[in-house]
């Protein structure tokens, strides 16, 4: 708990790009770099719905393409049944979730929004079970 709690100061002193928006949960408090933007605490306690809830404000905000980076295959499970609640909320028809997912020569990017689509195009029954076996 400690280090999560260095990070976090550490990630909400630092300076980021102008064209960038920055969003920190420290406890309960939500830090917000690079808008004027401000975001309720937060008391999700789990990281992967924490990531979700600061998307869902992303989105409401008029964001149309959220990254996340993570290492954790849950993230992707829970954007992917989350998606079509997201997409309600955008003010435009082309939201784009991705997750830069894995380390090292395993990195790379996973479009949430690509999955959907083609996911929905089967049956409704197959939709969690091609989404496990995805991943």
């Amino acid at each position: 708990f400690q280090t999560f709690q260095f990070l976090s100061d550490i990630i909400a002193k630092s300076q980021f790009p102008s064209d960038k928006i920055v969003v920190v949960t420290y406890g309960t408090k939500v830090i917000v770099r690079g808008s004027n933007h401000s975001i309720p605490e937060c008391f999700q306690e789990e990281a992967d719905t924490r990531i979700v809830y600061h998307i869902h404000d992303a989105v409401k905000q008029g964001a149309s393409k959220c990254v996340v980076r993570i290492v954790d295959t849950d993230v992707v499970v829970i954007l992917i049944g989350m998606f079509h609640t997201l997409q309600s909320l955008s003010h435009k028809d082309d939201l784009g979730i991705w997750v830069a997912f894995g380390t090292g020569k395993n990195y790379t990017y996973i479009n949430i929004s690509a999955i959907v689509r083609a996911l929905v195009k089967k049956k409704p029954q197959h939709f969690l079970f091609s989404c496990l076996l995805w991943l």
